[in-house]
């Protein structure tokens, strides 16, 4: 047996629903969008960010936990699923606070951005070896450090998501 196709919802330009499904891998059209979610996790003054796995495109590049809503799911719902499929964090709703939504219009992604706060040790991830070959816990520094090591839709998140949220001292 092969592995299961993955649907996805198309949403519109507002983040409504379209009605309209995709098989993940495919590319929307123009003015559809897709769902996905990412993590800012953040135990107590450091940020947990993943190395891709060599297995996927970007291989090698750090990144935020996170990716795509399936059919039906709710970002907080995508959000909480991804982190602990990637990392084994598990979440619950009221750690997590929506930051700001992210487009990438690269992919036609909705990127909706949260902060989760955790008490997660390095010894305590569960990687996911099909997405994650390693993370690591960094400060606000080594996180902007790593800038240039990132996928560039997390470089987005960075500057639109993180750097601003770092500046208004919510570190």
């Amino acid at each position: 047996m092969g592995k299961k196709r993955e649907i996805t919802d198309i949403f519109d330009a507002n983040c409504k629903r379209t009605g309209k499904t995709l098989v993940r891998g495919e590319k929307p059209k123009e003015g559809e969008y897709l769902m996905a979610a990412a993590a800012i996790v953040r135990v107590k003054e450091s940020y947990l960010v993943t190395k891709r796995s060599p297995r996927k495109s970007m291989a090698g590049k750090w990144e935020f936990p996170g990716g795509g809503s399936r059919t039906g799911e709710e970002p907080i719902e995508t959000l909480r699923r991804e982190l602990e499929e990637e990392t084994g964090i598990v979440v619950c709703s009221h750690q997590a606070t929506f930051l700001r939504q992210v487009y990438y219009d690269k992919f036609h992604l909705l990127m909706q951005v949260f902060l989760v706060e955790s008490n997660a040790k390095r010894e305590d991830l569960k990687l996911q070896e099909e997405e994650v070959c390693d993370a690591m816990f960094v400060n606000h520094r080594e996180l902007a450090q790593l800038y240039s090591h990132m996928t560039d839709i997390d470089k987005q998140i960075y500057t639109e998501a993180v750097s601003p949220m770092l500046l208004d001292g919510l570190q």
